[in-house]
């Protein structure tokens, strides 16, 4: 799947689908813009006890026309948590 934004220097953060958003502050030259292009993936195991948010980002200036991230899957690397079983007690 390709998500796709496009940039809008002039704004403080843009909220994209499935996760791409862009944070753009002020660029080092006057007049300029700087844009942090950033996915966000969760652990896709919802029985996971782990709650980890991973991000990926890359810098984009101002004369970018378009910002698009190809989503090729997800591999977490963590365990899904076994639902504990069900315990049995005894009277003596």
């Amino acid at each position: 799947m390709t998500v796709n934004i496009i940039p809008e220097p002039r704004s403080r953060r843009q909220l994209g689908d499935e996760g791409l958003i862009v944070f753009w502050r002020d660029g080092r030259e006057p007049g300029r813009r700087q844009g942090l292009a950033c996915t966000l993936s969760m652990c896709p195991h919802p029985e996971c006890a782990c709650q980890l948010v991973y991000v990926d980002g890359f810098v984009i200036d101002d004369q970018a026309t378009a910002v698009s991230w190809e989503r090729t899957g997800y591999t977490s690397p963590c365990t899904p948590v076994q639902p504990p079983r069900a315990s049995r007690w005894r009277r003596r």
